[in-house]
């Protein structure tokens, strides 16, 4: 596997539980991960995690692609994952094309989305490149039906070589997990109402319309809190303390946040992007995020009735078992 997420380096990360669960599939995995230099590479069981330490980012692409010939060329049966269809993705074509592997990429990100392409000449140069692999790939896994019909309109030919398999979700965890007093006391001691958005700090997540919402909502409604918590922290405390869950994402692959606070029991108000649940509004449009979150902070009962429509969302949702079982099918050439 080819990977850009240097958080597998830290022992208590999501990202790295994941793939020592995916170790379990197989007789060995190996990771390349872009980092910057101090990581020391790591063997745990069957799995090892290798880093690149590269002073800058595009040295990536060499140094990734010198560690994955060191890999494969000592024995045979190898498969080649990228994490994505741009860099990891090059350096994943070009060593399963050398060592005539099966080569699967992963597209957790809706690139074909206009506002991706939107942000810089780098991820229009990305669209280009991804655009060129996914047709070279032998299987592509999808994190959303959204990112499959994308992919579908963009190239007919693709749908056969499709997996859709978003991000494993442990839905019965989050819906049995209770409120942690401490964290009601801190944001919910006087009645307050509280609004949850979890979202690293990018120009995609749109933060700044967020706030804008939520400071037109403060004008009517003075004992209204809004609590940003960054996907590098443990978020799960804090979806069972929230009233509402708000996502403004110009784009999303699938959105786990949203998921997760579903699970949680949480009503979601979000832009129409990624997995698009709960109650929805177009990308950038404030007042219409404002006019839905005002309904449901007058209404207990509609919030309840949006909580029901989201729980249709997990019937027949996999067991850990059952989705890691899926995953390795996703790579089974």
């Amino acid at each position: 596997m080819l990977s850009t997420d240097s958080q597998i380096f830290n022992e208590t990360s999501p990202v790295r539980a994941r793939i020592l669960e995916y170790g379990k599939l197989f007789e060995e995995l190996c990771v390349v991960v872009y980092t910057r230099p101090g990581k020391k590479e790591e063997k745990i069981g069957n799995v090892s995690l290798i880093p690149t330490n590269n002073r800058f980012r595009l040295g990536y692409f060499g140094r990734a692609a010198r560690l994955g010939k060191k890999i494969m060329k000592d024995s045979s049966g190898w498969a080649v994952s990228s994490q994505d269809p741009f860099e990891t993705g090059w350096v994943g074509y070009r060593l399963a094309k050398n060592f005539t592997a099966p080569f699967q990429i992963q597209v957790h990100t809706d690139f074909l989305s206009l506002y991706f392409a939107s942000y810089s000449l780098k991820n229009r140069l990305r669209v280009l490149l991804a655009k060129w692999l996914v047709k070279r790939a032998d299987r592509i896994r999808v994190v959303s039906t959204r990112i499959k019909e994308s992919l579908i309109a963009f190239d007919s030919s693709l749908e056969k070589k499709i997996i859709v398999l978003p991000i494993f979700v442990d839905e019965e965890q989050i819906r049995s997990s209770v409120p942690d007093p401490a964290l009601q006391n801190k944001y919910k001691a006087n009645g307050e109402f509280l609004i949850l958005t979890v979202a690293r700090d990018a120009p995609e997540k749109n933060l700044g319309l967020a706030n804008k919402i939520v400071d037109g909502l403060k004008m009517k409604y003075p004992k209204l809190n809004w609590l940003v918590i960054s996907n590098a922290l443990s978020a799960l405390p804090y979806y069972k303390i929230a009233d509402l869950f708000l996502l403004t994402s110009n784009y999303e692959g699938y959105g786990m946040a949203a998921v997760e606070a579903a699970a949680a029991g949480v009503p979601v108000v979000m832009t129409d992007v990624g997995v698009a649940l709960g109650a929805t509004f177009p990308v950038g449009n404030q007042e219409k995020a404002v006019a839905i979150i005002e309904e449901l902070i007058k209404s207990p009962e509609k919030r309840r009735q949006l909580v029901e429509k989201q729980n249709e969302f997990f019937r027949g949702w996999p067991t850990k078992e059952q989705y890691l079982e899926q995953f390795k099918e996703s790579l089974s050439f």
